[in-house]
């Protein structure tokens, strides 16, 4: 409850694991409405749908992409708007729906078949 409070009342992020597998960090605060700014390594490049605004190579290269995107409000809109679609890809909905489906796909896998001949 704490994360999700902290996530929601910030408008920006910064992630500093280098070659993370996935990033679990980064979907929750895309799924939290923030702006995140990733290394330019691992998955969480993904989860940020490879923005180059928003993936840094180093300390320097992160300053300069977060001051970019602070001096223009015009960027900022456009970038939340190009992660509104990875947000639902990260809400609890849509994981539900995703394991359901797997769970009612194997089951229909694994049912008996009854046949006539």
């Amino acid at each position: 409850e704490r994360l999700v409070d902290m996530v929601n009342s910030h408008r920006y992020g910064i992630h500093g694991t280098e070659a993370e597998h996935f990033g679990i960090a980064v979907a929750e605060m895309v799924a939290g409405g923030c702006i995140p700014f990733v290394p330019d390594d691992g998955g969480q490049v993904e989860i940020v749908n490879e923005d180059p605004n928003l993936t840094y190579h180093d300390t320097e290269d992160a300053v300069e992409k977060i001051v970019g995107m602070l001096e223009d409000p015009e960027l900022q809109i456009e970038t939340l708007e190009g992660l509104e679609n990875r947000a639902e890809e990260f809400s609890e909905e849509n994981f539900r729906r995703k394991i359901r489906r797997i769970v009612a796909r194997e089951i229909d896998n694994r049912a008996p078949r009854i046949g006539t001949g």
